[in-house]
Formats: structure tokens, sequence, C-alpha cells
């Protein structure tokens, strides 16, 4: 019995109590190229490359990771034939995604994905729901294209999203078409022109809150933070555990670095 009350307390010191939800070991490689990827050392539970690669580049990838996801971006577009001009956004105007010709050019490109050997998908372009003032028309087309992923059994991770995310749980949707979502800096914010590191309190309260909100509805959370800074890691490593995030701590924020 005494051994049992100091395994539990132990339990509590260390992770403000005995998670059963196992930690992933993922990378974020987007900015690497093929032969970089190719030649990693380390293996991922999850792991987020470019999703340009060829069936015989993703099967060597997959010696090192139980999970390849590639990236897609489902509103950049320069074709003046498929873009919103209604919907801008610092400068950048979006796809019009509700464009039949537009949604077959992605659900081609999950195909070819598909075909290629990955597991899943990291979509960015989710923040065009907000940038769209949430038109139902834009949840739609976003509606669409996750549920054709799943329907060909490939899994999703979503970039931020947030007002998006806000709203599947909002509406009760199939927890199931998403895996999880995964933002960045949310502990920590670089500053290029002061060259320090830091964070607003009231931003990162609100990103782990959103991100609390997505554990809550069962699907994963995934943190990445640039820093070398040691305090600043020991930080994020235990509330990110405590909290059921799956992080990774990268020391430049460049994407190349296992």
């Amino acid at each position: 019995m005494k051994r049992l009350l100091l395994t539990l307390t132990l339990c509590a010191l260390v992770l403000s109590g005995c998670s059963k939800k196992k930690m992933e070991n993922f990378a974020l490689l987007t900015g690497m190229d093929k032969t970089q990827v190719e030649n990693i050392h380390k293996h991922y539970t999850t792991l987020i490359v470019k999703g340009t690669f060829t069936k015989a580049t993703t099967t060597k990838i997959k010696k090192h990771t139980t999970t390849l996801y590639g990236q897609i971006n489902m509103t950049a577009n320069k074709d003046p034939n498929y873009q919103n001009t209604n919907i801008t956004h610092k400068n950048t105007t979006y796809a019009n995604i509700t464009l039949d010709t537009w949604q077959k050019h992605i659900t081609d490109q999950i195909n070819t994905m598909k075909a290629n050997g990955y597991d899943g998908l990291y979509i960015r372009g989710f923040n065009l729901y907000e940038y769209a003032h949430k038109d139902i028309n834009i949840y739609k087309a976003m509606m669409h294209f996750i549920d054709y992923a799943h329907k060909q059994k490939m899994k999703v991770i979503i970039q931020d999203g947030h007002e998006f995310i806000d709203d599947f749980i909002k509406h009760k949707e199939n927890k199931a078409l998403i895996t999880g979502v995964l933002r960045e800096d949310v502990y920590t914010k670089y500053n290029k022109k002061k060259r320090t590191l830091g964070q607003d309190k009231k931003v990162s309260d609100e990103k782990k809150a959103f991100l609390d909100r997505v554990v809550s509805y069962g699907m994963k959370a995934y943190v990445v933070e640039y820093t070398k800074a040691s305090d600043w890691k020991a930080v994020i490593e235990h509330d990110a555990k405590k909290r059921g995030y799956h992080y990774v701590i990268i020391k430049h924020h460049n994407k190349t670095k296992e």
C-alpha cells in the first residue's frame, strides 16, 4: 500500500498527474529537400514533410516514421482563373475554394499524394475562413476537402485555423475527420527587430485555451516552438505535457532541423 501511494505521489510531482496519453515523437520538416529527408536518422511517430515527393522517396522516408504527412495548401494559388479577388489578407489574394474546378484540383492533389505513399495530409490555409468573415460556403468547401481525405483513409492535421476549428466543434462535426491541429509559437515568439524571445501572455493564453478545446474534443494538439533557451524549454515541456499537447522544440526558425 505504501508503495502504491509513493508511486501516485511521484506521478503527481512529475507531470501533475499520471497521463494515459503517450506523447508523440513528431517533427515538422517541411523545409527539407528530398536528399535531406531521405537521410534523417531518427525515428518519428509522426513526420510532416513536403507533399511533392514521389513514391520512391516516401518509401525511403517511411523507414523512419510511423505516420507520414505531406504538406498541402488548399487556398494558395497565383492563377487568376482560380483567385477570389474579394478575399485578401496582408496583400495576398487567395483561391476561390468554392469553385468546382478548384475543388477538383485539390482532390486530384490528394489522390496523387495517396498514390505516392503519404499516410496523411498537413493542410494549410484554414485561416481563409477567418479572412472571409466566416462565409458558410467557405466552411462547406473546407469540410468537403477533409471529408474527401477521410474517405481516402488519409489522416488530417490542420495548421492553425482556429475560427474554423471552433465552428467545427460548435457544429459537433465528426472528430474522426481531423487527427489534430498544429500551432506554432504558442509559448514563445521571436522578435526579429529586437532579437529577443518572449510572448504576450494574453496571446499565449488564447492559443493554449484554443488547443485545450481541441484536446477536449478528442483531437490531438501539436505545438512547434523555436528556442534554444533552456529556461523556456523547461516551461514548454512541463506545461505541454500537463495539457496533453504533443510538442517539438526547434533551435532555429527554418524548419529544416531534426
